[in-house]
């Protein structure tokens, strides 16, 4: 999938994405962490409930639940053009 956007006078986007409210992104970062907080509360309690490693199991959550997006960005004047893998 390529995205490509050109900055100049007026902006030029072609992208598969929506776009949403800064009040739906809010909701959905809300979930997205309530989601991590449940599963890393999950991994604290089969450890056994020790306390000490509350790092250790936020990112095992977000490692579980959360998949990194490569994408790669290049700038030739005013073009600019992204793509991700």
């Amino acid at each position: 999938m390529t995205h490509h956007s050109s900055v100049a006078p007026s902006i030029n986007i072609s992208t598969d994405l929506n776009l949403v409210s800064v009040h739906e992104l809010f909701e959905h970062t809300q979930d997205v962490f309530n989601l991590i907080a449940r599963r890393a509360f999950e991994i604290l309690e089969n450890r056994g409930s020790g306390h000490g490693n509350e790092k250790e199991d936020w990112f095992l959550a977000e490692s579980e639940l959360l998949t990194p997006v490569k994408f790669h960005i290049a700038e030739s004047g005013e073009q600019h053009n992204a793509e991700c893998d």
